[in-house]
């Protein structure tokens, strides 16, 4: 047998197999090892097991299927919420496509099961645990006290600032990469107006796994002449960083020390100190409630929609796959329920107190330059038609007199 060229590398089955199960996140693993458990227990109850399931045609696998999606409870005997029905079909179709090649999601070949899984979901609406309970978006208020809560020129208070800055700008998702994080995961560049802006660098996410043409990254552009631009903070943090630690988030000293020394030690801060970061954060700062790292993450795809920034655009930020995903966290907000309320009470000819639209306010609901200034400006004229249609409206019912004759023309 020819040796192989010294430009190719000839893997073994294990080697092979090890590169495959790479491709998945951590939580799709821990989704598929959960939901084939499950499974497993559920054969064990009705005399068989998961060698045999393997066996089965899609035809034996549709009727099993049907059986274990009516039966599935949790340890505790209590139903599944949405939510956890959805994560264990997910690890079962991740599992059947690696080891059956087959995709329970068909309908067509699995007919019944699939009729089965959406009448469990009735059930779970009419039990009350057919809602998923998705993360608040930050509050402007809220968001106000975080921030003034901050001391810039403390180790800790610098860190959290330029936390809270990413999470917000580039839609981190919770807890991922965080801990990988590192400062040259980021470049400043600049624009055409000499203005400096930070983006981030490709990187694999739980969304997005494979090489695609298009990097997904906010841009977190400097504000001149504001304390809290967060350009100025990245780049302070960025000469402050102990050298000897990789990790951008690093263990803060209890202060600043003097002569130029690291503001933090050779030791990154542990995984569960960063996933409870933000819930530490808005606690210390007093806010209306306690906010995880993801409810940054719904803040900016909630300011964003609220903006009128249409959603292809703000998938290139937040790297969602599919707008139907991106809709969970653009959700209507309350002021925008309020004004709705109040257009249909004056149909009914009750009398409202006035509601101010948010429209007029859509810039001052978004954190400073969260967007470019050609999309500010898209706004800025969204909000002027939006406030020019409104004095129309409330014009015409105003009585006109005309003097001397008139003529209509219907065009």
């Amino acid at each position: 047998m020819a040796a192989a060229p010294s430009n190719f590398v000839l893997l073994n089955e294990e080697e092979i197999e090890e590169l495959l199960d790479s491709a998945d996140s951590l939580s799709t693993k821990r989704q598929k090892h959960y939901a084939v458990r499950r499974m497993e227990a559920f054969a064990h109850c009705t005399g068989t097991n998961l060698a045999s399931i393997q066996q089965y045609d899609s035809a034996e696998l549709d009727r099993f299927l049907t059986r274990f999606y009516c039966g599935l409870r949790k340890d505790t005997g209590e139903l599944y919420t949405k939510k956890g029905m959805h994560a264990i079909r997910y690890g079962l179709l991740r599992h059947f496509q690696a080891t059956l090649e087959m995709d329970i999601l068909i309908t067509d070949l699995f007919k019944e099961s699939n009729k089965t899984y959406k009448a469990m979901l009735v059930k779970l609406k009419q039990s009350e645990k057919g809602a998923v309970k998705h993360k608040n978006a930050v509050s402007k208020e809220d968001m106000g006290k975080i921030l003034n809560s901050l001391d810039i020129t403390t180790p800790e208070g610098l860190q959290n600032k330029v936390f809270i800055d990413i999470m917000m700008y580039f839609a981190n998702r919770g807890r991922e990469n965080l801990r990988s994080m590192s400062i040259s995961d980021f470049d400043i560049q600049v624009d055409e107006q000499n203005l400096r802006y930070i983006v981030r660098r490709d990187t694999l996410t739980k969304s997005r796994r494979e090489n695609e043409d298009e990097n997904c990254s906010g841009h977190m552009y400097e504000i001149p002449g504001s304390s809290r631009c967060p350009v100025t903070s990245f780049l302070a943090l960025k000469e402050v960083l102990n050298p000897a630690e990789q990790c951008m988030w690093q263990r803060p000293k209890l202060k600043a020390p003097v002569g130029g020394s690291p503001w933090y030690i050779n030791a990154p801060l542990g995984v569960n100190t960063l996933g409870d970061k933000m819930r530490k954060i808005s606690e210390k700062a007093g806010c209306s409630q306690k906010y995880t790292n993801h409810s940054f993450r719904a803040t900016t795809c909630t300011v964003l929609d609220e903006a009128g920034i249409p959603s292809r655009h703000i998938m290139s930020v937040t790297g969602h796959r599919s707008e139907s995903s991106l809709k969970h966290y653009s959700r209507t907000s309350d002021q925008k329920k309020k004004l709705m309320s109040k257009e249909l009470a004056n149909q009914m000819n009750e009398n409202v107190p006035e509601v101010q639209s948010n429209a007029g306010t859509i810039l001052d609901n978004l954190p400073e330059v969260l967007l470019t200034n050609s999309q500010e400006q898209l706004i800025l004229n969204e909000s002027n038609q939006f406030n020019i249609r409104n004095s129309m409206e409330s014009s015409s019912i105003q009585q006109f007199h005309f003097h001397g004759p008139v003529t209509f023309y219907n065009k």
